[in-house]
């Protein structure tokens, strides 16, 4: 169970960052993406890159054919990149 004291500090944390994090997100929903045409790979990769590197993880992007996997792994947690062999 989290202290008071922690979750004060979260919660401080969330809300001196929310306009940043309203507008990172409001950004990211504007890439148009795969969903709908099946194009716009690198776009959405790399505008997942930018959302999942601002919350603190190391991404590394693999280029494939067709739709680039992202790999975040949280800084220092020695853990591999997700996805990866």
């Amino acid at each position: 169970m989290v202290d008071a004291g922690e979750r004060a500090k979260v919660y401080s944390t969330l809300d001196a960052r929310f306009q940043e994090f309203v507008d990172l997100l409001s950004e990211y929903a504007r890439v148009p993406t795969i969903s709908a045409h099946g194009t716009k790979f690198q776009e959405g990769a790399d505008a997942t890159k930018t959302v999942v590197e601002a919350a603190g993880a190391e991404v590394r992007l693999w280029p494939e054919e067709g739709e680039p996997p992202t790999g975040p792994r949280a800084p220092d947690s020695g853990a591999g990149a997700v996805g990866a062999p």
